[in-house]
């Protein structure tokens, strides 16, 4: 445990990039920190539309300011996340760790100079661009400064409308070189079969954990490449591989689902996998029930969610049965 206090300034090396995401209406300062505030500030949550986020991150209470609470200062950084709003978290040395641009209407471009604000954020550990109708050579730019490999383990770019072109860029640009991503937000992106290889061929070797992927297009193509995936990922170190995948409204149906199924007998670290919302109907639950029943217990799967798949009562009651038989379960949501 680091025995300094955290700083209450913000480290020298930020604050330029900050002052100038505040002149151009991407950030805004908060009232200085005061007594009393301090309850808000650990009791509020202060944020809506991220995935819950399984990294330790703190936003900083610091010592009671002189400022004036009318005044806040840029250099302060409780001015910056005083009032729980978060858009901005900072390290115990105030390094810019976090930043939430999630949902602000950037269609026409990032509005001022990317190496002069991201490029500075030499920890930025989490980033949130998702809903923001960001361009793509915007973020691609952004991708491509040259510490976020080394340091980026959060990124979110749900619905951004990015398709198979946006992805496939992504994945050769950023991807393929990143060190510490484990938690990928692609929700809504348009994204269908080709976009959908070329991403799982550039996440072979990858220390990613959560993939997120709802209200695509991937269907059977994608799905068998997922399950390509995972079979190559038995061969990685413990420590690498996915081991929840999110697939919800993918155009998935029995073919794509059996691909997925017969990837179990190999691969011995996905331990959810959604499925909510797509076709796999009687055909696609039997594949997964017959292959788990088959591994009578050695597997790493323990939760398997496949509502609104047209399975029927039987089908599901033999998926519950076998994905429950001889496993250490404690919910299972079939």
């Amino acid at each position: 445990m680091n025995q300094f206090p955290p700083s209450e300034y913000v480290h020298s090396s930020c604050l330029p990039g900050l002052e100038l995401m505040l002149q151009h209406g991407l950030l805004s300062l908060d009232r200085p920190y005061t007594a009393a505030s301090e309850q808000s500030m650990w009791n509020e949550q202060g944020k809506l539309g991220l995935i819950p986020d399984t990294l330790t991150t703190t936003t900083f209470a610091v010592a009671e300011s002189k400022v004036d609470e009318a005044s806040p200062m840029p250099s302060l950084v409780s001015s910056w996340n005083a009032q729980a709003k978060q858009a901005v978290q900072f390290d115990q040395d105030g390094y810019v760790i976090f930043l939430d641009l999630g949902g602000r209407r950037l269609h026409r471009g990032y509005p001022c100079s990317i190496p002069d604000t991201i490029g500075t954020f030499s920890r930025l550990a989490t980033l949130n661009v998702a809903g923001s109708d960001l361009p793509l050579p915007n973020i691609l730019e952004i991708l491509r400064q040259p510490n976020l490999p080394e340091t980026l383990e959060c990124l979110y770019l749900g619905g951004n409308g990015l398709g198979d072109e946006g992805i496939a860029a992504i994945a050769t640009e950023f991807l393929s070189r990143s060190q510490k991503l484990i938690k990928l937000d692609l929700r809504y992106n348009d994204i269908q079969a080709k976009g959908m290889t070329v991403l799982c061929h550039e996440l072979s070797p990858t220390a990613l954990k959560h993939l997120y992927l709802e209200g695509n297009q991937v269907g059977n193509q994608g799905a068998a490449a997922l399950a390509k995936l995972l079979e190559e990922q038995s061969s990685c170190d413990d420590d690498m591989g996915l081991r929840e995948v999110f697939l919800g409204a993918n155009r998935i149906e029995s073919e794509g689902a059996n691909c997925l199924a017969q990837s179990l007998y190999k691969n011995k670290k996905l331990s959810k996998l959604y499925l909510e919302g797509n076709n796999i109907g009687l055909e696609g639950a039997n594949a997964f029930s017959t292959v788990l029943e088959e591994l009578k217990g050695n597997t790493s799967l323990k939760n398997l969610y496949v509502d609104n798949n047209t399975i029927g009562k039987e089908g599901s009651k033999r998926l519950a049965n076998a994905l429950n038989s001889d496993t250490a379960i404690g919910e299972s949501i079939i």
